[in-house]
């Protein structure tokens, strides 16, 4: 940080999220909001100092406006919490002399075939960049199947596909812009592990176990249940916290909030993906239930400069879950009473969004899913089994379209 930011008490937000811009406001910080224009919610115009609707996403004309606020008055940090804003926050912050997390880094864990060529060696995984259907084929030929085909800058699990055969090649469709990549299928319990780093030092905060929809949605690898902590060994928790720390170093991601896919294998860990940033679908709201460590003021107050770091890791304090609900496409036609369950032992939250005649298209996106409940228990598994209680008693009933 350059002397003439020292007093500074304004950070640069990228993508419209109220919970940044309040937690903000509670650190006594001015803030300037840059958001695409159609994606602007009005409720956050109260909440930001300033607005800037930019469409950042596609042009880098945003930083000519920073850069002309800035020297009225300097900025002092700028974050987001989206993959786009993370790359733009970046750059912008490069071109006005302002710390940022490496734009090799930012760009490495963005593009999946870049990271996976980031890892080769004790943390590769068999992956290749492929153009077409052929290219597949020969990779699954080469290393068996079946296979994982992604787009190499894809978000949320969108786009993400097994592939059992070549027979799922012969009308395989590559149309996303970012290109493709293929990669091993690894066999496992899936985790994501919530870390935070301190100018190089990575403190591994939580592992989450997640559950995907397999064949009851049409996105198999769309994750319709978190708990937390997950419920591991010493051991494989170790293992865990060797190879992410591992990771963070090769891809340079030095300070902030990160977010690492992992696979535990009968071989141990492997790495899926990582991001520089929060991790989504409510897991730092289970975090602070267990712990009281509130990860997006410590996400924002860290890059202001406002908040010491953390020596060691939060204490939990029993365990959390979440469950998402779906349901069959088609027209809804019932919706289980779900008040009685908001008060149910152990609920602490319970968001539904299916109503009686409204239209329900596939589950491919998170987006898709229809509302949550989530709970506490005496630890994770029973925090679990409330869930899916609730869930299953809550059913919402569709009939085709005609």
């Amino acid at each position: 940080m350059t002397e003439r930011n020292a007093d500074s008490n304004t950070i640069v937000i990228f993508g419209g999220r109220g919970h940044l811009l309040e937690r903000a406001a509670g650190l006594g910080l001015k803030t300037i909001l840059v958001e695409e224009p159609s994606e602007m919610q009005s409720e956050w115009f109260g909440l930001a100092s300033k607005t800037l609707l930019l469409p950042y996403k596609r042009s880098d004309d945003y930083i000519g406006c920073l850069a002309a606020l800035h020297e009225r008055d300097p900025l002092l940090a700028m974050i987001s919490v989206n993959e786009i804003g993370l790359s733009a926050a970046a750059a912008a912050s490069e071109a006005l002399d302002l710390p940022h997390l490496s734009m090799e880094g930012i760009r490495c864990i963005r593009d999946k075939h870049l990271f996976r060529q980031a890892l080769q060696g004790d943390l590769g995984v068999r992956a290749a960049a492929v153009s077409n259907p052929d290219d597949v084929v020969e990779f699954g030929e080469q290393n068996g199947w079946p296979l994982v085909l992604k787009p190499r800058q894809g978000t949320g699990s969108t786009g993400v596909r097994r592939i059992a055969s070549s027979e799922d090649c012969v009308q395989l469709e590559l149309a996303d812009e970012s290109g493709y990549l293929v990669e091993e299928f690894l066999f496992g319990r899936e985790l994501s592990v919530e870390s935070f780093s301190f100018g190089g030092r990575h403190l591994i905060v939580a592992i989450n176990e997640e559950t995907n929809g397999g064949g009851s949605i049409q996105n198999e690898f769309l994750e319709i249940a978190h708990q937390l902590p997950a419920c591991l060994t010493e051991r494989e928790v170790s293992a865990v916290h060797d190879v992410v720390i591992k990771m963070l170093d090769k891809v340079n991601i030095s300070d902030g909030a990160s977010h690492t896919e992992v696979i535990l294998t009968h071989g141990g860990p492997r790495i899926v993906e990582t991001h520089a940033r929060i991790g989504g679908d409510h897991i730092t709201d289970m975090i602070y239930a267990l712990s009281g460590l509130d990860l997006v003021r410590l996400s924002v107050g860290w890059a202001a400069k406002k908040i010491a770091p953390l020596e060691v890791p939060p204490q939990m304090h029993g365990g959390a879950a979440i469950r998402y609900f779906t349901a069959a496409p088609g027209k809804v036609v019932s919706v289980g009473m779900s008040a009685p369950w908001r008060y149910y032992p152990g609920v602490i939250d319970l968001q539904l969004t299916a109503t009686p005649g409204s239209v329900v298209g596939p589950t491919a996106k998170s987006s898709d899913r229809l509302g949550y409940v989530m709970a506490v228990g005496q630890n994770s598994s029973v925090a679990a089994e409330t869930c899916k209680r609730v869930v299953e008693a809550i059913e919402i009933k569709t009939i085709p379209l005609s």
